[in-house]
């Protein structure tokens, strides 16, 4: 992907792309520490378990499905919808990853960063967490392409300098943009909000077509006290298993952008 990006009398090209083969990098971000795997039926694996099909954020105390493709790209209406009819684990009460508005309505851009849209954004204001940039910056420790504070364009090599270098143990590609559950009434028409992996940018994204990524508030394990809410699913035996009782649960109501 190209950008132009225009500062006074010049204009720069920036080109860059999700690196193909990102893995976990251990003591970069908190996630050894905060992101705890939980299998389909709920309870605590390692976080490099095959059988791990959620991680629990201890820090944000929200719950990620671990699959990052789960069910492909649509706009932001449908992946709302899609994100809201999900069951998995026994839970239906999926959503799409939260973000803010935090100035007058729309995009408050900045490469520098502190603002709610751009590069090196607040990662929480009234409240309410930037899900995907938290996951990024913080628990995963990644770096945007433009330095905070200074808003200077890195240099170096995207997806070893900055951008998408570690991806702990999610399972799947990342996709470059994800949705956000905000669509913001701002002149002159309402625009949702995705965050893009490539680069950690907080976008506009209109009637765009993006990725969607599943998150839901809390814990999926009850801790071991039973009754904690979901309904319990047979851990399956292997890996295979995992997958295809996710794909079966996720295909009753797989929405498609066409």
């Amino acid at each position: 992907m190209s950008i132009w990006i225009a500062r006074g009398m010049a204009a720069t090209v920036v080109t860059w792309a999700i690196a193909a083969h990102a893995a976990p990098v251990p003591g970069q971000g908190t996630w050894e520490a905060t992101l705890k795997a939980r299998d389909l039926s709920g309870q605590p694996v390692a976080l490099n378990d095959n059988a791990a099909v959620f991680f629990y954020d201890t820090e944000l105390d929200i719950t990620w499905t671990r699959n990052l493709t789960l069910n492909g790209a649509a706009n932001w209406t449908i992946s709302n919808q899609w994100a809201s009819d999900l069951h998995i684990g026994g839970y239906s009460d999926w959503r799409l990853p939260r973000t803010f508005d935090s100035a007058a309505p729309g995009c408050d851009f900045s490469f520098a960063g502190g603002t709610d849209c751009g590069y090196n954004v607040a990662l929480s204001h009234g409240g309410v967490t930037n899900e995907l940039a938290h996951l990024f910056y913080a628990t995963l420790g990644n770096l945007a392409a433009y330095a905070p504070g200074t808003g200077f364009y890195r240099g170096g090599q995207q997806g070893v300098d900055w951008g998408l270098v570690n991806t702990g143990y999610f399972q799947g590609d990342f996709a470059d943009g994800y949705w956000t559950d905000l669509l913001v009434q701002g002149p002159p028409n309402a625009d949702a909000y995705f965050f893009r992996f490539s680069d950690g940018n907080t976008l506009p994204g209109g009637n765009g077509i993006q990725d969607m990524l599943a998150v839901r508030d809390g814990d999926v394990w009850d801790g071991g006290g039973g009754g904690g809410g979901g309904t319990a699913v047979p851990e399956p035996a292997s890996l295979g298993l995992t997958l295809l009782a996710m794909a079966g649960l996720v295909s009753r109501k797989r929405p498609r952008n066409t």
